[in-house]
């Protein structure tokens, strides 16, 4: 056998002991692995930072992680980015586990344990309604398709509301994806059923 055989033969044994070893090593100890990890990747990116990445040119920023209500399998995420010099906001959603077709989505004003929580609407006096209506509740976001898989990506757009402080941001409301579609007629929600995910709006 050549020197040169030996010696691959060597490194291989080598490196198949030290990888038995670290595995040994970090069974015994799950924490071990933990830390490992953490020290070896990169810290993640905070949501506002990824947020920023995706859309530099937002003067606002603000997020809801939708989780499930009433036993339901739906999750998902919303970012809001306000584009400024009346440009609107910008909402990008993301869903899984829905039933194939439309789901009515809203902000409520409310948090997302309170039954029956009304649509929001800063202006007061307005009716439920599809959002292109000018007498439409704020908080009407019209309906999402989930695809037959279940799954939503879809972005949306308003001029109705911000992203910063005052009376028509969206900040502290919750956001809610109903189990039906949103007819846009029927008061006080469409008729689109329970929520089965929601989220508070965040800009943290």
């Amino acid at each position: 056998m050549s020197r040169r055989r030996v010696a691959v033969l060597v490194v291989l044994a080598v490196a198949l002991a030290g990888a038995g070893l670290a595995w040994w090593w970090l069974r015994e100890d799950p924490e071990r692995a933990t830390d490992l990890v953490r020290r070896v990747l990169p810290p993640p990116h905070t949501r506002r930072e990824a947020i920023l990445e995706r859309h530099p040119e937002a003067m606002g920023l603000a997020a809801a992680v939708l989780e499930p209500v009433a036993g339901s399998r739906v999750r998902g995420t919303a970012t809001f980015a306000d584009l400024g010099e009346g440009r609107g906001v910008r909402i990008d959603v993301q869903l899984r586990g829905l039933s194939p077709g439309l789901h009515g989505l809203h902000l409520h004003d409310g948090s997302c344990d309170a039954q029956d929580a009304p649509d929001w609407d800063p202006d007061g006096g307005r009716r439920h309604a599809a959002p292109q209506v000018e007498a439409a509740h704020a908080g009407d976001l019209g309906n999402v398709v989930a695809d037959p898989a279940g799954s939503v990506t879809v972005t949306l757009h308003s001029n109705r509301f911000g992203v910063g402080l005052g009376r028509a941001s969206v900040i502290g409301l919750s956001l809610a994806v109903h189990a039906d579609a949103d007819d846009m007629v029927t008061q006080p929600h469409g008729s689109a059923g329970p929520p089965v995910a929601c989220g508070r709006v965040t800009n943290r």
